[in-house]
């Protein structure tokens, strides 16, 4: 017997079972509970979202931003300290100049009492108030122009002073803007975050709201063909026990084992006799439900053979 025969008569053997059970069922004067054959759900998954919280959202506008502010920051930073390293090279250079200009100041006073000592001694008058005057005049030439000096590098120092101070605070103002902005630019990317959270949460939610819909309805139709199917049975219930007091119990017995017969060769009918007869031999299930007919189909197909 080929694979192919072998499927066909395993095939057939299950009809066969399956359509007596059906018979049985069919007569049987018992309410049977009905089943459904369908899944008992729809099985849809949900979606879920979990809306990020307050801190999340600062959290995430902050490292958005993060690289864009360091850098603009360290632009701010490294040109005001740019500025300030010239004005401090401007500070050092005009105190060495201002030192040059004192020493040279100095010298030439030196020079100038060392000339007025020699001339005076040169003509005896060491000790005159001659000699005196020239060396104080020399001292005195010298204060004033260590005095001028010195009021030159001061009023140029307090001007580098007032630059210094321009440019911190030049520098604050810009930080300070540069804070401005991007605060203003995380409320609205955190304004953003938030519109997009709540539709991606609508949108959650709209569909397993679909879902629930879906499920309830599901629900709904089970539930009807269910009850359906309890209305059918005990229908089929009422007129079994009708038929039984018209035909009496034998009656029913005889009609149920025709049905079996007629339904059974029908089904057997679809394979060849041979492999009919072996099928009624593989099982005493067939015996127990066919009854008398049990031993005429044999028969019909043992005659069909010879």
């Amino acid at each position: 017997m080929s694979i192919k025969q072998l499927e066909d008569v395993s095939e057939t053997y299950r009809k066969l079972l399956k359509q007596i059970e059906k018979i049985d069922k069919k007569y049987s004067a018992s309410y049977q509970q009905p089943t459904i054959d369908a899944p008992k759900s729809l099985g849809l998954k949900k979606l879920t979202y979990n809306m990020p919280s307050e801190e999340e959202f600062s959290l995430y506008a902050q490292n958005y931003y993060t690289d864009d502010k360091k850098r603009e920051t360290a632009n701010v930073n490294n040109a005001a300290q740019k500025n300030l390293n010239e004005m401090s090279l401007k500070q050092q250079d005009l105190l060495t100049k201002a030192a040059d200009g004192q020493t040279k100041i100095e010298q030439k006073k030196q020079e100038d009492i060392t000339n007025a000592k020699f001339s005076a001694s040169a003509k005896n008058l060491t000790d005159s108030s001659i000699a005196k005057g020239l060396i104080d005049k020399a001292e005195e030439g010298a204060a004033q122009k260590e005095a001028y000096i010195n009021k030159l590098r001061d009023d140029a120092l307090s001007q580098i002073d007032a630059q210094i101070a321009y440019l911190n605070e030049l520098r604050q103002k810009k930080l300070q803007d540069i804070e401005e902005i991007y605060q203003t630019k995380m409320q609205e990317k955190i304004t953003n975050l938030k519109e997009g959270a709540q539709k991606q949460l609508d949108q959650t939610t709209k569909y397993n709201n679909t879902v629930d819909a879906k499920e309830a309805g599901y629900q709904k139709s089970l539930a009807k063909q269910l009850t359906d199917l309890e209305k059918d049975e005990w229908r089929r219930v009422a007129d079994i026990l009708q038929l039984t007091e018209k035909l009496g119990s034998s009656g029913i017995e005889k009609q149920k084992e025709q049905e079996k017969y007629l339904s059974a060769k029908q089904i057997l009918d679809q394979v060849s006799p041979h492999q009919a007869l072996d099928i009624l031999n593989g099982s005493n299930a067939f015996a127990l439900h066919l009854g008398d007919m049990y031993d005429s189909l044999r028969a019909y197909y043992q005659n069909l053979i010879s």
